[in-house]
């Protein structure tokens, strides 16, 4: 997730000083990289932990919301990897093309 706050820069660079079809590449990767990771995150799993701390002070609320919180956030989970390794996939491509 380190990278993700990094995407927005090669998106710059590649506006100015790559060829069409790198810079398609590169800002396919970078719009993948925001919204496939920071989106889910801000949209997804950021309001659940806010839920689950709110929970946290009562045993039975936690217990009762768990399952679902587990399973959501597993497929989150999940959703973030693939975006990562398509914007991953993406900038290698990229690389090839210039």
């Amino acid at each position: 997730m380190a990278f993700v706050p990094g995407s927005p820069a090669p998106a710059v660079v590649a506006l100015w000083r790559l060829d069409r079809a790198a810079r398609t590449t590169v800002l396919a990767g970078a719009g993948g990289s925001l919204l496939g990771v920071m989106a889910v995150m801000g949209l997804g799993n950021v309001p659940m932990n806010t839920r689950l701390d709110a929970l946290s002070r009562s045993p039975e609320g936690v217990t009762g919301y768990w399952p679902a919180f587990a399973l959501r956030r597993t497929r989150l989970n999940h959703l973030r990897v693939a975006a990562s390794g398509c914007a991953a996939a993406a900038w290698l491509a990229a690389a090839q093309l210039v």
